[in-house]
Order: structure tokens, then C-alpha cells, then sequence
């Protein structure tokens, strides 16, 4: 495929999203071509399956209380919940974050 003179790669396979997302944008965006992709071949399990619990599921909102937005050219960042991310993610690569 082409269009305005570059050549287009359609992703065909996501592994970042849980199947009961990735529903959506595959049948509006992509018209039902997208298939959800496994972990080291493990059928049916996708990234998102790794992490298990009540806070991880198809997604979390969590509430960062004082977080302050800052527009910094076109975009918007918030130093505190980049923090809040940040600590999470340190956790879960540590262990820390148990399963309920």
C-alpha cells in the first residue's frame, strides 16, 4: 500500500493490549483484521495476562491526588503521576506487588 508516496506496514498482530480491549480498535479501526498475539507461544495468553490481581485488570484508573499538569509545548505532563507510574512499575519488576 501506498499513500502520499510512502509505503504503509498494517500491524497485524498486537500483543500490548487485553483481548476484551483490543475489541474495539479491531473491529472500528482495523476492521477485524488485528489477532491478539501470545507470550513465548503460550495460546491465549498475551502481555496483559502476566499481570494478575485486582488492580490489573483489563485497566486500572488510579486517583494521583496533587499531581499538577503542565502544558510544555502541544503537550501535557504531570510530574507526579509520571512518579506514581514510575514506582509501580519498579515494584512489579521487583516483586513486590502481590497477587489477591
Amino acid at each position: 500500500m501506498y499513500g502520499i508516496g510512502y509505503h504503509k506496514l498494517m500491524l497485524n498482530v498486537q500483543y500490548r493490549m487485553h483481548p476484551n480491549i483490543s475489541k474495539f480498535p479491531n473491529k472500528f479501526c482495523y476492521n477485524g483484521t488485528i489477532t491478539d498475539g501470545t507470550v513465548d507461544g503460550i495460546k491465549g495468553m498475551g502481555f496483559a495476562d502476566i499481570l494478575t490481581g485486582p488492580i490489573f485488570g483489563h485497566y486500572s484508573f488510579i486517583n494521583v491526588e496533587d499531581g499538577i499538569e503542565q502544558h510544555i509545548g502541544q503537550s501535557i505532563q504531570n510530574g507526579v503521576e509520571a512518579a506514581v507510574a514510575a514506582n509501580i512499575v519498579e515494584r512489579l519488576s521487583e516483586g513486590i506487588v502481590h497477587k489477591s
